[in-house]
């Protein structure tokens, strides 16, 4: 998003079909992904036309026209703040694909403008300081926890700690002495329950 291009975030455990249709709609021309994905990719790369750069993030180097990010991270000459373009508040920044009621997925096209007033927005109702820790435990494709439990510590200088899974709540948020948790009411309403039983 430094460089104006646009962010397209996918929820890991959607079927094969929904990645590639996602992937379709968007017109990437890159992609960054785990290991775990690297076959299935390969094996539908004819079918990806408008890709032209695949990123493995845990491939040590460069293989069959697959990138390596490790690689490509050690041998960048870095950028420097004021080589970054400006940017364009009204452009488009992030295509958040959510399934509609109709069940096929469909795009919400968000500007830098869009998430920077989400961001000032929360900042100004609730104060946030450095050394505050975000326990994130919510998907971060979605637009709620990218942009509050992801981008708003960044911008306030805090930090960001990712949940083992959704059994492990209560032990990460101990072990990473979290200052904040953002959730929705089953999360809320799940850790409740547990509490009370453990009470009772």
């Amino acid at each position: 998003m430094c460089f104006n291009y646009v962010i397209v975030p996918i929820d890991a455990k959607l079927s094969t079909n929904e990645i590639i249709n996602i992937i379709h709609e968007s017109d990437a021309s890159a992609i960054v992904f785990s290991e775990s994905f690297d076959g299935m990719l390969r094996e539908e790369k004819r079918a990806l036309k408008h890709l032209r750069q695949y990123i493995n993030m845990d491939l040590l180097a460069k293989k069959d026209g697959f990138h390596s990010m490790p690689e490509l991270v050690n041998n960048s000459r870095g950028c420097t703040v004021d080589a970054l373009p400006r940017l364009d508040p009204k452009a488009m920044a992030v295509i958040i694909f959510t399934s509609g009621t109709l069940g096929r997925a469909k795009g919400v096209m968000l500007s830098q403008h869009n998430l920077a007033a989400n961001l000032v927005a929360m900042v100004s109702m609730m104060m946030i300081h450095p050394q505050d820790r975000f326990l994130s435990v919510l998907p971060i494709h979605h637009t709620y926890e990218c942009t509050c439990g992801f981008l708003c510590p960044l911008y306030s200088g805090a930090s960001v700690h990712y949940a083992r899974s959704l059994k492990t709540v209560v032990d990460d948020l101990q072990q990473v002495k979290a200052t904040m948790l953002l959730g929705v009411p089953l999360l809320f309403d799940k850790m409740f329950k547990r509490i009370y039983h453990a009470i009772k």
